[in-house]
């Protein structure tokens, strides 16, 4: 099966879109070294990735919120009269609003204090529950077919969907069974949103579209409390692209499974070779500014991200089915006897094939050329006597380009 898909083609401008769930903020107290706010102090939030500036004031009661900016880290510059100025660097994350309080320290406007500092492990300025997973461990971690749905489940209170509509209809290119069980409520419940575009099929509640693990920023599994602007349901998973920044940033990848490499399947043929699988997923990305020489520098101001990512596979199945052996084929099936008792299609009323053969005279010449077509038993008995390998093939293409463009 061939798959192509071409998805997030995408202009983000730098002012605030209500789709973009993805989309984090700062909010924070400035106080002086008595515990009292300090108004009207200037706060710089400045991306340590892409060099975006955004400067907001603290009110009256110290209070200073940031406009929403995409998930990633940030170094947090607080300048007031009197006071040495404070850097801070926080990281933030999917759909986060931090909580960032900097104190400040008597001392001249030439004198800075810097401090690094991570994102808290507990929200404190938000009620929402939920589970951020980043991007070195989306990807370090071991993931079947690298699907990134399976590091889902490490959140509390989830579990894989199945049964009901998942069950029949969450096997996607491949992939695997993608649909979410989140504090018991049903698959159809639990929204995916990439990159603030839903990618559900209401109707079987399972991902559409599976990222490359390498493109993925973080996500975020939100099991309760989540906003009204995500439309209700019992929890939402969060995933937020990579974006561009201003320096040039790849990743070129290959994974490779075998037969070769492989164990015998139980119930395979204990004479024949092993059936063969063969799996390979390469692909690479690359991310940085828009630069075209001599005409453009996007260096600041515009930025990309582009990814391929290609899957083929060829895995034999191991079935038993049951075929006619040689006796039936002739019209011969004393060998059902004494339990089945075969009649005779000629005689009315219907009356029993002396010994269980039928003459070969009366055997249709139609049906004797559709029985020879069966294959002949290649194990003992007169059901599951038929073992085979057929090889299901897939085959998956897909590219994704994001740009983001600074407009001030």
């Amino acid at each position: 099966m061939f798959r192509f898909t071409a998805l997030l083609f995408s202009l983000l401008l730098s002012f605030p879109a209500f789709a973009q769930f993805e989309l984090g903020t700062v909010t924070g107290v400035i106080t002086d070294p008595s515990k009292s706010p300090v108004a009207g102090a200037t706060v710089e939030i400045r991306s340590l990735t892409t060099n975006v500036l955004r400067t907001v004031s603290s009110t009256a009661s110290g209070e200073f919120h940031s406009l929403p900016l995409q998930p990633g880290r940030y170094s947090i510059t607080v300048k007031a009269q009197g006071f040495r100025d404070r850097i801070a660097e926080v990281s933030l994350g999917v759909s986060q609003r931090l909580q960032a309080d900097i104190a400040l320290e008597l001392g001249s406007v030439t004198e800075q204090v810097s401090v690094s500092a991570s994102a808290a492990v507990i929200d404190t300025a938000s009620s929402e529950i939920g589970q951020v997973r980043l991007a070195k461990e989306i990807v370090d971690l071991p993931l079947n077919t690298r699907n990134f749905t399976q590091l889902v489940q490490l959140a509390p209170g989830v579990l894989q969907g199945v049964g009901g509509a998942s069950g029949l209809l969450g096997y996607t290119s491949g992939r695997g069974t993608n649909g979410a069980v989140i504090n018991g409520a049903p698959v159809e419940d639990v929204t995916y949103i990439i990159d603030g575009i839903n990618s559900v099929d209401t109707d079987a509640g399972v991902l559409i579209f599976f990222p490359p693990v390498d493109s993925i920023y973080e996500f975020k599994v939100q099991t309760s409390s989540a906003p009204a602007a995500y439309g209700g349901g019992q929890g939402i998973i969060n995933v937020t692209y990579k974006s561009g920044g201003n320096e040039l940033h790849g990743t070129a990848y290959e994974f490779v499974r075998n037969s070769a490499f492989d164990a015998k399947n139980f119930f395979d043929s204990a004479t024949l070779p092993i059936p063969p699988f063969k799996l390979n997923q390469f692909g690479f990305n690359l991310g940085g500014p828009v630069v075209i020489p001599r005409l453009f520098n996007g260096k600041d101001k515009f930025f990309f991200f582009g990814d391929y990512e290609g899957k083929r596979a060829r895995q034999a199945q191991t079935f038993l089915s049951s075929v006619p052996i040689a006796p039936f084929r002739k019209g011969d099936f004393s060998a059902l006897l004494p339990r089945t008792v075969v009649n005779d299609p000629r005689s009315t009323p219907r009356l029993p094939l002396p010994g269980n053969i039928m003459p070969a005279s009366a055997i249709d010449p139609t049906s004797a050329r559709m029985v020879a077509l069966y294959p002949e038993p290649n194990l003992p008995g007169q059901i599951n006597n038929f073992l085979y390998n057929p090889v299901q093939t897939n085959r998956v293409d897909q590219f994704n380009i994001r740009s983001d463009y600074r407009t001030t």
